[in-house]
């Protein structure tokens, strides 16, 4: 997490790249959201016992002290943290899913 932390805020700001005549810094009001795993039920492609908050957090967090350290730029760049939980998608899912549950925001909020 902290590796990731790192690479897409220096990516998205441009300084991965020196903030060359390609990858300048970003001025149309881009922000990164990062989001902390809570996988609720095991399956092939994720296991909840160490794709938690409690192993993502400190990730994050030992991120931002490198930037702070060394790249302010990037740091702007920051929308927050938030946790998306997922369980599969099955029938029985006890999460909500958007094509049952949230596809009304869209059409609410945007009109569509």
């Amino acid at each position: 997490m902290s590796d990731q932390t790192t690479r897409i805020l220096t990516a998205v700001s441009g300084a991965q790249w020196n903030f060359d005549a390609a990858h300048p810094e970003a001025a149309n009001g881009v922000k990164v959201l990062i989001g902390l795993p809570g996988f609720y039920t095991q399956t092939k492609a994720h296991d909840p016992n160490v794709e938690n908050i409690t192993h993502g957090a400190p990730g994050v967090l030992a991120g931002l002290s490198c930037l702070r350290s060394k790249d302010h730029t990037s740091l702007r760049y920051l929308q927050g943290v938030t946790m998306y939980t997922h369980d599969g998608g099955a029938a029985d899912s006890i999460y909500a899913r958007y094509d049952k549950d949230w596809w009304w925001w869209k059409k609410y909020w945007l009109g569509q």
